[in-house]
């Protein structure tokens, strides 16, 4: 037990030893090849200056872009029923370093109407309907409210816990074919009124 002991403190030191000769080596190494390369450049820059044109300076980049703090706003207008909804959100990582030529040739069925590097406003017209109507109907002697898709026509959003007997006959027969309510807020306000 005792020599099994002894190789390990043995191991131990051997592989303190190696990784300092190791650092020691790559660390002087370093320091030489950027002497040599700082020498280099002085004999080289001292050599060529009469010979050498004046360098221009640096052009910056003033073009903006877009960055990870671009506001990005997306304007859709719903030629059908000429309605406009508007998402805004953070330039996805996709966006992130276009210039407004790279964006105008990436999205060219939107139009930019603003680009800058704090928000960028892109214009969509679309020949269809809002995505934001519901149809109010009837399912299982219940209200229940329906998604109105342009593409593939209504499905069901949820069944409310009103039951449709707890309300007049003409109201019932409005809800039985369908009352179409153009968004959340207008959707709310009138299954409040109902379940009331």
């Amino acid at each position: 037990m005792h020599l099994y002991k002894n190789r390990i403190y043995v191991l131990v030191i051997l592989i303190v030893v190696g990784l300092v000769a190791y650092f020691y080596i790559a660390n002087n190494k370093t320091e030489r090849n950027n002497m040599s390369a700082s020498k280099y450049s002085l004999e080289n820059d001292n050599k060529h200056k009469i010979n050498t044109p004046p360098k221009a300076a640096p052009v910056s980049s003033s073009e903006e872009k877009i960055t990870p703090n671009t506001e990005i706003i997306y304007k859709y207008y719903y030629e059908l029923d000429d309605k406009s909804v508007e998402e805004k959100e953070q330039a996805p990582y996709y966006m992130i370093n276009l210039d407004k030529e790279e964006l105008v040739e990436k999205y060219s069925d939107w139009e930019i109407k603003n680009f800058s590097s704090k928000q960028v406003v892109m214009e969509k017209t679309l020949k269809e309907k809002s995505p934001l109507y519901y149809r109010i109907g009837e399912k299982d002697g219940y209200i229940a409210v329906y998604y109105e898709k342009p593409v593939n026509g209504i499905s069901l959003k949820e069944i409310t816990d009103t039951p449709i007997s707890a309300l007049p006959k003409d109201e019932q027969e409005r809800i039985k074919k369908g009352i179409e309510v153009y968004g959340e807020d207008e959707l709310i306000r009138m299954l409040e009124d109902y379940s009331s």
